[in-house]
């Protein structure tokens, strides 16, 4: 394995993954912020307040869906969000249902890293980090397909998922 350097991700993909807002996460952004825009329409004009509401909440989801983080796996990491663990230190691996991953996420180790995004998934992956001078024990990573990334994360760096 090439020697990884901070910042760097690899060059042969074996998953990847962007985690999307689900239309529920969506939906809550419009019905939070129609209630501004009918306040400004009552207070100056109906055609502002239309032309507000679209414009906040256009912009609202163009921020959810920019944001959305991306899981990749390749020859030297696992990417999730900015973050990155190299494969070097990738110790156990466990596919989390949504009631693992509930339970673990309220109940674990509070120096875990967490990669979750709400109404993406309800599943999810642990993974071990086994770098002692890493101040995060375990990873969970938030996926629609945690047996594919588990096996990615299982299987050597050249193969495919």
């Amino acid at each position: 394995m090439d020697s990884w350097q901070e910042g760097q991700d690899g060059l042969t993909p074996v998953y990847r993954e962007r985690l999307w807002p689900g239309p529920g996460l969506l939906i809550i952004a419009a019905v939070v912020i129609a209630p501004v825009a009918i306040a400004y329409g009552a207070a100056f004009g109906a055609t502002l307040g239309w032309i507000l509401g679209i414009l906040v909440i256009g912009l609202t989801w163009a921020w959810l869906i920019g944001s959305a983080p991306v899981v990749q796996v390749d020859e030297r990491v696992l990417r999730a969000g900015r973050a990155r663990l190299p494969r070097q230190f990738v110790g156990e691996v466990r596919a989390l249902d949504a009631e693992a991953l509930a339970i673990e996420r309220t109940s674990g180790d509070v120096r875990t890293f967490m990669v979750l995004r709400p109404g993406s998934s309800r599943s999810g992956v642990l993974v071990t980090v086994t770098d002692p001078r890493d101040p995060h024990p375990r990873w969970i990573v938030q996926t629609r397909s945690p047996g594919r990334l588990a096996a990615a994360l299982k299987s050597p760096g050249s193969a495919s998922a």
